[in-house]
């Protein structure tokens, strides 16, 4: 008998799993297509990905400043972060510049708080810190949405694969091991957008199944982790665990 965790519905975990299915019987069949030329844009991409990478390694730092009681420190590395997101809304939309300035908003009275000493758990910094992930996770998903419509190949590929990048980390942040059926979608999308970045004709269903499927994930992560009306940067934060948004059998 299957029962519904705190989070994603039975209904949404299905989608998923259907979505994943129809990805990997589309992978035998791309072999057998031609392979197009390197997209362009290559070096902006790989730009890109050096200050992603770069604002995960600022979170880190911040976390482990704030665990030896360096705030200074902490606060100047969530500020590094804060700047990266404020250039994320150069590929934003209404809805994602939205997201974007949220979490910007968030993580900036974060640094105010670590700095005056009033945040007394670490947990504060990775709940924010996820939340930030997801919201860049989402505005891509939501570029590559656009970008499959207008079949725009290569910038589908990119912006699924950073899409699929950020909600992993984000779920990193919640402190427990990312649940199956998340896994499972972020392992195909970054698959499928390494194969439409490459040009292996990857087109059409293939790569929509993968954007919706990263979609579903994002945005019942995204739920799990909107903090609780009572919730203050001042107040010990409670872990967003990962496994609340998995379907468990008794």
């Amino acid at each position: 008998m299957y029962r519904r965790t705190n989070g994603l519905s039975i209904v949404s975990a299905v989608t998923i799993i259907f979505c994943c299915v129809g990805l990997k019987a589309s992978a035998q069949n791309a072999q057998a297509m031609g392979a197009a030329k390197p997209a362009m844009g290559t070096q902006n991409a790989s730009q890109e990905n050096a200050a992603a990478k770069s604002s995960e390694e600022n979170f880190s730092k911040a976390r482990e400043s704030f665990l030896k009681k360096d705030y200074k420190a902490a606060a100047g590395e969530i500020r590094k972060s804060i700047k990266f997101m404020k250039s994320e809304e150069a590929h934003a939309g209404a809805n994602g510049k939205k997201l974007l300035k949220s979490s910007e908003k968030e993580l900036t009275r974060l640094t105010k708080d670590i700095e005056k000493g009033t945040v007394t758990t670490v947990q504060t910094l990775d709940n924010a810190f996820s939340r930030a992930k997801n919201a860049i996770a989402k505005n891509r998903q939501m570029n590559a949405v656009e970008s499959d419509t207008r079949r725009a190949v290569a910038k589908t590929g990119h912006a699924l694969k950073d899409a699929s990048s950020n909600v992993k980390h984000g779920l990193s942040w919640t402190g427990d091991k990312i649940g199956t059926a998340a896994s499972v979608v972020v392992k195909d999308a970054g698959f499928v957008a390494g194969k439409v970045i490459e040009g292996g004709g990857w087109v059409g269903e293939r790569t929509g199944d993968a954007v919706n499927a990263v979609g579903v994930t994002i945005k019942n992560f995204g739920r799990k982790l909107q903090p609780k009306k009572e919730e203050t940067m001042t107040q010990s934060a409670q872990p967003v665990k990962s496994e609340e948004i998995t379907v468990s059998q008794k």
